[in-house]
């Protein structure tokens, strides 16, 4: 299994198979424009060619304004990692904290002064388990957050790509492609947890 996903849900499907995370997009949130150009440039990408950076992701949306401000209640960062000089990594759940001199691990969120060393030292160590996995990645796409406009969708849909796209969304009625490559279905909601999401789509996942 060789899941690469564009939200948690991921990383929770790994959970729920109960497999060690084979790639470093584990935890993460990707942008519509990033994934378009992962899935486009994936055999092209040098990934072993990465920097650390802020992320300004929790600024972006007022959904994560409100819960980084109730969950942290101080001053924090998250840090990604930009692939190749194109693909950012925002790792949403790993957060610099400067009261924290070691790493404290609360279920999925990580915690600590020196974060950076914790994202980078699982970014490696999970890129060299997909270096050596001979599968090819399946793109899992959840098309929840604002920037995954329909035009984003169906530009995903279209993509020329021997590689297999699942995109869950709220209308793929009104999604048009003819790529067999890509599989389309109606999210459900209410959502509640990205594990939720892993237990209702686990099979067609692994089945398309």
């Amino acid at each position: 299994m060789n899941i690469i996903c564009n939200s948690c849900l991921g990383a929770r499907l790994y959970q729920l198979n109960k497999m060690e995370y084979q790639n470093p997009f584990m935890w993460n949130i990707i942008t519509s424009d990033d994934i378009i150009k992962l899935i486009k440039n994936y055999d092209k990408l040098n990934f072993k060619n990465f920097d650390l950076l802020k992320s300004d992701y929790y600024n972006r949306t007022e959904f994560y304004r409100k819960q980084f401000k109730n969950e942290l209640k101080q001053p924090m960062f998250i840090f990604k990692i930009r692939i190749d000089n194109q693909i950012d990594l925002h790792y949403i759940h790993y957060r610099f904290n400067v009261n924290e001199k070691n790493t404290i691990v609360k279920d999925v969120n990580v915690e600590s002064n020196k974060i950076w060393e914790y994202v980078v030292e699982k970014y490696n160590s999970r890129l060299k388990r997909m270096l050596n996995n001979n599968e090819n990645p399946k793109f899992v796409i959840t098309a929840l957050e604002s920037d995954y406009t329909l035009n984003k969708q169906e530009e995903i849909a279209n993509i020329e790509t021997n590689y297999k796209i699942i995109m869950l969304c709220d209308n793929p009625e009104k999604i048009q492609t003819n790529n067999s490559n890509i599989l389309i279905k109606k999210i459900i909601r209410p959502i509640g947890t990205c594990m939720n999401l892993a237990k209702n789509y686990n099979d067609l996942i692994l089945n398309f």
